[in-house]
């Protein structure tokens, strides 16, 4: 993690949060994506049982990247994997890589 960690800027401030049905409500583990099919477009709400998500902030709190990891009910939630995936995409949209 530290390895990972020492890419942000000290002028930033990197924030973690994992969500799970132990922490957490349906509503904060969904994400929605829409769908198109021929003329039809429709809304698609898929929970996930594991969320990873990562913010990095400025110094005076504004959000400048997120990133966030999604674990498939079929595999097995590994804390520190969705922990890197998440900052790794926090940290590449903050450098506009994302």
């Amino acid at each position: 993690m530290k390895c990972i960690e020492s890419n942000v800027n000290e002028d930033h401030t990197l924030s973690v949060r994992y969500f799970h049905p132990g922490n957490s409500g349906r509503q904060s583990r969904s994400r929605s994506y829409s769908v198109r099919r021929g003329q039809t477009q429709r809304k698609v709400i898929r929970v996930s049982p594991y969320v990873a998500v990562a913010t990095v902030r400025d110094r005076t709190g504004v959000v400048v990247g997120t990133g966030e990891s999604v674990c498939s009910e079929r595999d097995t939630p590994n804390r520190a994997l969705g922990r890197r995936i998440a900052v790794g995409r926090a940290l590449a949209e903050v450098s506009g890589r994302g």
